[in-house]
């Protein structure tokens, strides 16, 4: 009779321990996060912020350093007309977008050739520089990089295109500068060289 009690304790006290642990992996701890929600899709916020830069981040050519070590030869001076009817200036705050009048003094630029079509863009006005970051997006500054260089290239329909000579989506040269009608820069991730917003004329000197 004893030990038949003690071979039921023994039973209890098992299912008891097993129950504890199947309630600690199906209770959230408070410091584990689910990456998915409570209708089954993901959500953005619940991924790691290191995959999140990581998926945004465009790829890296490998001769970018070789490339950005060549030493410019004469700058030219140019007005880079999109074919949105908008011309790429640089402002004294930095901001890089479009205007609508070729007499801006912020429109006045110089392109620095750099050998093999590879170029920098700058601000005549604010002495500062077009580049593009690794998530596509345009900016200035006040110093050359390695983002600061393009690939200057002429299509097939006699306009121009610019394109980061360091990142790239899927092949070299594939993420361009794209400047709009309402005069604002889009991000270079999300440019496809068939766009208008892509294409430019090179006018030289006072002509525009």
């Amino acid at each position: 009779m004893c030990k038949g009690r003690t071979s039921l304790y023994t039973i209890l006290l098992v299912v008891f321990i097993l129950n504890l642990c199947r309630s600690a992996v199906i209770k959230p701890t408070g410091q584990s996060s689910s990456s998915v929600n409570k209708k089954g899709t993901w959500s953005l916020n619940q991924v790691p912020l290191s995959r999140q830069r990581r998926d945004s981040l465009l790829k890296i050519n490998p001769d970018i350093r070789t490339i950005a070590a060549n030493i410019p030869s004469i700058p030219m001076a140019v007005r880079l007309f999109w074919k949105t009817q908008k011309f790429l200036q640089i402002s004294d705050d930095g901001v890089v977008n479009g205007t609508a009048f070729c007499s801006s003094k912020y429109a006045n630029l110089e392109l620095e050739p750099m050998g093999s079509g590879f170029q920098r863009i700058k601000g005549i006005e604010t002495g500062r520089y077009v580049a593009m970051n690794s998530g596509g997006i345009v900016y200035s500054t006040n110093s050359t990089n390695d983002e600061t260089v393009f690939k200057l290239t002429m299509e097939s329909t006699s306009y121009h295109t610019f394109a980061s000579a360091k990142y790239y989506k899927k092949s070299l040269y594939d993420t361009f500068i794209s400047l709009g009608r309402n005069g604002k820069i889009r991000k270079g991730k999300d440019t496809k060289v068939s766009q208008n917003k892509v294409k430019f004329i090179i006018y030289t000197g006072d002509s525009c």
